[in-house]
């Protein structure tokens, strides 16, 4: 249970990165 916890929060983390990536990227245009 806790390995999956671990994936979970690190999934979100990298799901949270490609979104504040895109959001920059937009505003950069």
């Amino acid at each position: 249970m806790v390995d999956v916890k671990l994936l979970d929060v690190d999934f979100d983390k990298k799901r949270i990165s490609l979104s504040m990536k895109a959001l920059l990227n937009d505003n950069a245009e």
